[in-house]
């Protein structure tokens, strides 16, 4: 009996160890984002990420929230639906499921930006992820710039919003 106690505290000694050697995954690439659903001040949509995992375990990041800020104005919140899990040692092309529910004046800042060569956006929140059933939570606050025409409506692909075939 008291064997298997050290066999397990050893084994979770381990796995909390190797958390210290954590490397965060790589963005590849974004490549398909599909609109799903567009009612009032919620936007449903899915998109493609290719993600490369250089650990030896599989991440798992919980639905969780962040704020969307373009032009340091806050557009909204975007909300992960589902449990996302990163495959270990490997890169992968994952599909995320994802709502954006848009603040007061956003859509006026979003039309804004569509003229702009890059728009910068931030995405500010925390975020719950881990590996087995340990979960931590991990504050992010990542800026990047857009092309402001990847904000018009006509780079989507509507896969059921508006009544439109997928």
């Amino acid at each position: 009996m008291n064997y298997k106690k050290g066999v397990i505290a050893l084994a979770l000694f381990f796995l909390l160890i190797s958390c210290g050697s954590f490397k965060e995954p790589i963005l590849k690439k974004s490549d398909e984002f599909k609109l799903t659903e567009f009612q009032g001040k919620k936007v449903s949509f899915s998109i493609n990420i290719e993600i490369e995992n250089n650990n030896w375990y599989a991440l798992k990041i919980k639905p969780s929230n962040v704020d969307v800020f373009l032009e340091e104005k806050n557009v909204g919140k975007l909300f992960l639906i589902d449990k996302v899990k990163i495959p270990a040692k490997k890169t992968s092309v994952l599909t995320i499921p994802a709502r954006l529910e848009l603040a007061d004046g956003a859509f006026f800042i979003i039309m804004k930006s569509i003229t702009k060569e890059n728009v910068p956006i931030r995405f500010n929140g925390k975020i719950k992820g881990g590996i087995l059933f340990i979960y931590k939570n991990f504050t992010i606050d990542e800026k990047t710039a857009i092309p402001g025409s990847l904000l018009k409506f006509d780079n989507f692909k509507f896969g059921g919003a508006f009544g439109l075939e997928k």
